[in-house]
């Protein structure tokens, strides 16, 4: 997922200055001015040296501020790029056909038979290069409530029991199953 930032903005600093007040103290002109507005001996020169002193601070803090966020910006920028040409994963399901639905009698019961019931999702990689460490998690399912479903689950890979993260090559066609 990836995370939008604005262009910086004189209330988007202030925020940040109030959130890391600690900062300001140690600011480049704000040391020398402030030394100046206590040793003056006239009001004004200690006014104006304060004044000096505290815009020093902003100007200092806005200055690094700005550059940090410019640098994110274009972190940003790069990623949604990459996005743009990987294309990322594709989530593949047929329906109720194989090999996506699939029913197993598992017992005969007085009943009628007991049937064991699999869905798979076939996951397809649209883009250039493999995705390692891929997933597939329930997110939802109706009822919820039903014995075996357990949401926010990583379903486990078919072929494979106990994995649950596989690595997805390029294709045109899902090459792993959940």
């Amino acid at each position: 997922m990836v995370t939008h930032v604005t262009r910086p903005t004189p209330r988007d600093f202030i925020y940040a200055l109030v959130k890391n007040w600690a900062s300001l103290v140690s600011g480049g002109l704000s040391v020398p001015f402030t030394i100046l507005s206590i040793y003056s001996r006239s009001p004004n020169a200690k006014l104006i040296f304060a004044l000096l002193a505290i815009s020093g601070v902003f100007i200092a803090s806005y200055k690094l501020w700005a550059e940090e966020r410019e640098e994110r910006i274009k972190n940003q920028d790069e990623l949604e790029k990459l996005s743009k040409t990987t294309d990322g994963l594709e989530i593949v399901f047929g329906g109720d056909c194989k090999p996506y639905f699939e029913e197993q009698p598992t017992a005969v019961l007085p009943g009628g038979k007991l049937v064991d019931r699999r869905y798979r999702v076939g996951v397809r990689n649209k883009g250039r290069a493999v995705v390692s460490k891929a997933q597939v998690l329930l997110e939802n399912c109706e009822p919820s409530d039903a014995p075996g479903i357990h949401l926010e689950h990583p379903l486990q890979v078919m072929a494979h029991p106990g994995v649950s993260e596989v690595s997805v090559q390029p294709g045109d066609k899902a090459s792993v199953f959940f």
